[in-house]
């Protein structure tokens, strides 16, 4: 069985991202996506339909795809702004990733606490020391939107099987 690459996904106004190649090499990090003073709020799911293309690997230059696996956390249905900003991030990700045919793998928040710390009622501070003891990062070097895209990467590899081939450095990147 060939490894998976996979693209795990917090989404937000800041977008928390972590990436397994098949290689088993992992990386994350985050991206914003701010609004500017006088700009539509179209623009910012413009920005972010291509930013989401370039990390599916539909912008570059190279044979196949990039990704094939997109797992990401399921917002929080609520009233506001921020919830309605989270719901259309995920409609452009599921769009892109239908079209290109790469599988999704949607987390409950409570499952996704329960897998990294066995309790569905944890912290995002105690989420956050889980992530970080996993991955061998330092707790301050961990943001809580980074710790909850690589929970969902931990979730997809550990629930779908795809265990990474090397991880004694932990993830390593930054913004995209």
């Amino acid at each position: 069985m060939e490894r998976k690459a996979i693209l795990s996904l917090h989404l937000a106004t800041i977008v928390g991202w972590a990436t397994l190649d098949r290689a088993g090499a992992a990386s994350s990090g985050t991206h914003g996506f701010e609004l500017v003073r006088g700009e539509s709020s179209g623009l910012r799911y413009l920005r972010f339909r291509r930013w989401i293309r370039e990390m599916l690997g539909v912008l570059a230059f190279r044979p196949g795809r990039a990704i094939d696996l997109v797992a990401y956390e399921r917002p929080h249905y609520g009233d506001g702004a921020t919830t309605a900003f989270a719901l259309g991030l995920v409609a452009v990700v599921e769009e892109e990733c239908a079209r290109l045919r790469i599988d999704l793998a949607p987390v409950h928040s409570g499952r996704l606490r329960s897998h990294a710390t066995g309790r569905r009622s944890a912290t995002e501070e105690d989420l956050t020391a889980a992530i970080a003891s996993r991955w061998g990062r330092g707790r301050d070097a961990l943001n809580s939107t980074e710790a909850d895209a690589l929970a969902v990467l931990g979730w997809a590899m550990d629930e779908i099987g795809v265990a990474p081939a090397r991880r004694e450095d932990g993830p390593r990147g930054g913004a995209a």
